[in-house]
């Protein structure tokens, strides 16, 4: 994943997000996290001030292959072909 200026249009930083394709992003609205789902059947969470990983989260069991963030960022909800959708409540 890289981040680009939209001042300059220079990139920032390239996390290495995941082990395999990443297949979502999200930015967490109100906040500076940013929220990437990608094949290897994670869901992380990264903090776009410092670029540090949050949190990894697992639970699927297969590739997640959507990502969806609530209007107050209170949660994520996320899509995987392992045929189940999972609610993730963001804590502080």
């Amino acid at each position: 994943v890289k981040l680009w200026s939209t001042q300059f249009g220079n990139c920032h930083r390239s996390l290495r997000a995941h082990e395999d394709s990443v297949m979502q992003v999200r930015f967490l609205p109100g906040t500076h996290y940013l929220a990437t789902a990608g094949r290897d059947r994670e869901l992380k969470l990264w903090d776009c001030d410092s670029y540090e990983l949050i949190t990894a989260l697992k639970g699927h069991a297969a590739e997640i292959l959507a990502l969806g963030v609530s209007q107050d960022a209170a949660f994520l909800v996320t899509a995987s072909s392992d045929k189940q959708l999972r609610f993730w409540k963001r804590t502080s």
